[in-house]
């Protein structure tokens, strides 16, 4: 017999997430459930977006599964709110169908310094965002080693599928869904006069095309922003080169990546 563990995680203390957590946890124990807080086969996250991203930071390269239950406002990556998910006839079954789960793709990013080594790895569910509030400069190679474009400009966007509906989508760059094994780069106020061309239109890449963003800015007054955490000067002083691709996390996340069920999911950003 198979006994299944879990673990909560609430990042914001509330009387409406601790009856959730009193009401999850007696539904788990009768069905045979335990708690384990350092390996857990099941994560159960209560928040919004931004509590699932920072869960999911933690979880990204552990065999996990991790359910979000909208607790927040906004809630892309949740099942639903607690209201409706305790309704269901079956809540155990519905909560641990196979075919809900998937290994979702995310970027992981490689800061390089002058001599090419490693300063820092990164993996963004969402997107991974290269900007200055004054002029952002730097050479883009696909695969390392074809220069396609020196940008000069705000910033860039690069986002996966899921994370279409963030920052992206701000900038008016497409939606697109995971089921599309690519990810966006989308440009930030680019300038185009009669010095520079840049692209205006948003590119789509292929999950085995890799992006190199080669650094030309010397104030670093430039910041890179990773699933909402912000680096600055202190980090990126001695960064060169970043390196960007698409990966397959290591952990699970309920979200069926069927076209129907994100359809559903991006009504609710409009």
């Amino acid at each position: 017999m198979i006994i299944n563990t879990y673990k909560i995680e609430i990042y914001e203390e509330s009387i409406q997430n601790k009856t959730i957590t009193t009401s999850l946890e007696k539904i788990l124990i009768e069905n045979g459930w335990v708690k384990n807080e350092l390996s857990p086969n099941y994560v159960f996250v209560l928040g919004g977006d931004g509590t699932f991203l920072r869960s999911f930071s933690i979880h990204k390269d552990k065999k996990t599964r991790i359910i979000g239950i909208n607790s927040g406002t906004l809630g892309f990556y949740t099942v639903g709110s607690w209201e409706t998910l305790s309704k269901k006839k079956d809540f155990i079954k519905y909560i641990t169908n196979d075919e809900k789960f998937h290994h979702p793709l995310v970027l992981q990013s490689t800061l390089y310094n002058e001599k090419e080594e490693i300063i820092l790895n990164l993996t963004a569910l969402n997107d991974l965002v290269i900007q200055n509030p004054l002029t952002l400069k730097g050479c883009l190679y696909i695969n390392k080693k074809n220069k396609f474009l020196d940008y000069v400009g705000t910033g860039l966007i690069f986002c996966t599928p899921t994370g279409s509906t963030g920052s992206n989508k701000s900038n008016n760059g497409p939606l697109f869904f995971s089921t599309l094994n690519a990810y966006c780069l989308s440009f930030i106020m680019p300038i185009n006069n009669n010095k520079y061309v840049n692209f205006t239109n948003p590119l789509l890449f292929h999950k085995n095309e890799q992006i190199m963003w080669e650094v030309k800015n010397t104030d670093f007054t430039w910041e890179l922003i990773n699933d909402g955490n912000l680096y600055g000067k202190e980090l990126l002083i001695n960064v060169k080169k970043i390196n960007i691709r698409l990966v397959n996390a290591k952990c699970e996340i309920y979200m069926s990546s069927d076209t129907t069920d994100a359809l559903v999911r991006l009504k609710n950003f409009f």
